[in-house]
């Protein structure tokens, strides 16, 4: 019997063949998942997902709409998830509930998790490097692959919940534009800053935005600020866009990474100010022009 709850919902056409949208709601976390076509993110609860002829696209992306926190140097992602279905003839409204319930770890092949909080401040040390100066990435990335050549791996553990985010998705009849209202008021503690990513696969390989910026490849970076009013990510191969625009409390990034069997995403993420608990947004799918 499959445990999970799908929900799917036609919503275009794309060049390439027909668009659909999938949810999919994880009804318990399960870290030992062989989901998502290898990668780590394949047991994390992904959000909405664009399926072209059946074929999702999200490969290691999340899909659009997921949550996370960050404490420190702590990363806390969404398990699980509830999902309830209300239709009616202006469209659908899909509310989900994602349960805070997997921190990212990190090990040596099959030995237990690394529990010294030092090297967590010591990777988010490397990984702040790598946002904040795109001349370092290139070391930054040699020093992840030679980790990872003695063994080291990125986990997720299941954890007691840190929250439940609510979040519903709304579907305006036939329009290609998911309406996406989010609330953190449901996490525990304060201080935690606060993510809404929108990611699908690697092979959305060109950015441009409203600002005139057209960017392919490496060139897009990984986490740079979006200062354009709307930015969008491209699949030439699959002839789809998806558009984010700027939202009011947050400020929006875009990022790029693809590396044989460990990464393979391309997205736009919201940071929400600090002291924001909430955050509403449109994501526009279509052919791009």
């Amino acid at each position: 019997m499959n445990a999970r709850a799908e929900t799917i919902k036609a919503v275009a056409r794309a060049e390439a063949g027909a668009l659909s949208l999938v949810f999919r709601a994880n009804p318990v976390p399960n870290p030992s998942s062989t989901l998502g076509g290898g990668y780590l993110t394949g047991v994390v609860q992904k959000g909405v997902v664009p399926a072209l002829d059946g074929r999702e696209l999200d490969e290691e992306g999340v899909g659009f709409g997921v949550p996370l926190i960050k404490r420190g140097p702590k990363t806390i992602l969404p398990g699980s998830a509830s999902l309830s279905v209300l239709k009616s003839g202006q469209g659908e409204i899909w509310t989900v509930e994602y349960d805070l319930n997997l921190l990212l770890r990190a090990g040596f092949g099959d030995r237990r998790s690394i529990d010294w909080p030092g090297f967590y401040w010591f990777q988010e040390g490397f990984s702040w490097l790598h946002r904040r100066y795109p001349r370092a990435r290139g070391a930054v990335t040699r020093g992840s692959g030679l980790l990872r050549a003695f063994g080291y791996q990125p986990r997720l553990e299941v954890i007691p919940g840190a929250g439940v985010v609510r979040a519903v998705y709304t579907f305006p009849g036939s329009l290609e534009t998911i309406h996406v209202d989010m609330s953190f008021r449901g996490v525990k503690g304060e201080g935690a800053q606060l993510v809404v990513a929108s990611e699908l696969g690697a092979r959305f390989s060109r950015y441009r935005d409203s600002s005139g910026l057209h960017l392919e490849g490496s060139a897009i970076g990984t986490w740079d600020k979006v200062r354009a009013d709307e930015a969008s990510f491209i699949s030439p191969a699959d002839g789809l866009a998806f558009t984010l625009g700027q939202a009011g409390g947050a400020e929006m990034y875009r990022g790029r990474e693809l590396s044989a069997g460990s990464l393979a995403w391309a997205g736009l993420a919201y940071v929400l100010d600090a002291g924001a608990d909430s955050l509403s947004c449109n994501i526009r799918l279509g052919i791009p022009r």
